[in-house]
């Protein structure tokens, strides 16, 4: 290589390096900027037999928090026939208002509380919904299936198990299971479905979607765009497996929830889809005119 070429190359790669020194100073300002911005400090810390909670809603709020969670391990516990105590306590975070939710997790979009392995994360806003706890039952339940029973779901049985537990009235501190909650998610939509009363023409208008693509976990509809909808079908379609026909299918399908679930699974194990469909689709009407 001749001089001159050596001469033009030295102030090009001294260029590169402040190039990429300023590259790395930005990106550190912007990571920096956004770990101080989401940084988040509980005020408490309190225990239950089987939970922790860090918070910053009030101590009263947040010891509820706890009761409703233990009244949800002990339902679940009994209700799957579990023994084993975890090895360690399950862990919540909870927030003292939607804003500081947000702020703390912006990346949770339109979610009111979300499970990420190992913390459930729920608002307290008394401002609010009436302290909504449900939504962290929602999410505590995702939690038990995860932590606890250790089992590998099919979305539509995820979603519909943790919409039957926190849709279940809590009655003088214990969950009763199947007996529905108005006031819910996502129970509190269901009147929006404006259903006929005959599956096909609902079906037809894309009110009501087929359990075959259901348990197959397709989406025939975009989801982002008809998220209430999945999981109206989701919550009904587990709580008539568990209540409806008289329990008639109740057995069947808490054994398959312990095996992979597709359409071949769910017909070998339950029943063909033909035949559930028009029974779940009465079961859901009888929902919504007993609301």
């Amino acid at each position: 290589m001749n001089k001159r070429v050596l001469n033009i190359l030295i102030p090009a790669n001294r260029m590169d390096r402040k190039r990429l020194v300023i590259d790395l100073l930005l990106a550190g300002a912007v990571f920096g900027g956004y770990f101080w911005y989401t940084h988040w400090t509980p005020a408490h810390k309190l225990e239950s037999e089987h939970y922790i909670a860090f918070s910053n809603a009030s101590i009263e709020d947040t010891q509820e928090a706890l009761n409703r969670a233990e009244a949800l391990y002990r339902a679940y516990t009994a209700f799957w026939d579990v023994n084993a105590t975890p090895y360690k306590k399950l862990l919540l975070k909870i927030y003292s208002s939607r804003k500081e939710f947000k702020r703390a997790n912006p990346m949770s979009g339109w979610a009111e509380a979300f499970y990420q392995e190992p913390y459930c994360h729920q608002y307290l806003d008394s401002e609010r919904e009436n302290r909504a706890y449900h939504w962290m039952i929602h999410e505590a339940t995702h939690q038990l299936n995860n932590e606890i029973s250790h089992f590998e779901l099919p979305q539509w049985a995820e979603e519909g198990i943790a919409c039957y537990f926190s849709t279940s009235k809590t009655i003088e501190g214990k969950i009763q299971l199947g007996i529905i909650d108005r006031n819910t998610y996502p129970v509190w939509w269901l009147h929006s479905l404006g259903l006929s009363g005959i599956l096909s023409q609902d079906k037809s208008t894309q009110n009501i979607m087929s359990i075959k693509s259901i348990v197959n976990d397709e989406k025939p509809l975009k989801l982002n765009q008809h998220v209430n909808l999945y999981y109206i079908h989701w919550f009904s379609l587990v709580h008539f497996l568990l209540e409806g026909e008289q329990r008639k299918y109740r057995e069947s399908f808490i054994a398959s929830v312990k095996k992979t679930s597709g359409l071949d699974s769910f017909e070998k194990n339950i029943g063909p889809y033909n035949k559930i469909e028009p029974q779940w689709y009465r079961h859901l009407c009888r929902i919504i005119a007993g609301l």
